[in-house]
């Protein structure tokens, strides 16, 4: 159901990973409310790397080190806890 990704993966880019899965999803069929939440996160606050998150269909941009109780914040707004 949740996917976290580091926007930068040893020998990848995770902006090109998220927009492979997204593109995966939308080649499935898989509807909207279906698809995997995806979650980036980064310890840059470069605002052109949110853009892109955001515009590839992340559902949250977490900075690191990830704050607890922001990332409870986050689950519960979408829908993964209650």
């Amino acid at each position: 159901d949740l996917i976290c990704l580091d926007n930068h993966l040893p020998g990848l880019d995770g902006q090109d990973v998220l927009e492979e899965m997204r593109r995966l999803e939308q080649n499935s069929n898989i509807d909207v409310e279906s698809r995997a939440k995806i979650f980036m996160c980064s310890a840059s606050n470069n605002k052109r790397n949110i853009l892109q998150a955001f515009k590839a269909d992340c559902d949250a941009y977490l900075f690191k080190p990830v704050d607890p109780h922001k990332l409870l914040e986050v689950l519960k707004d979408k829908a993964l806890i209650c």
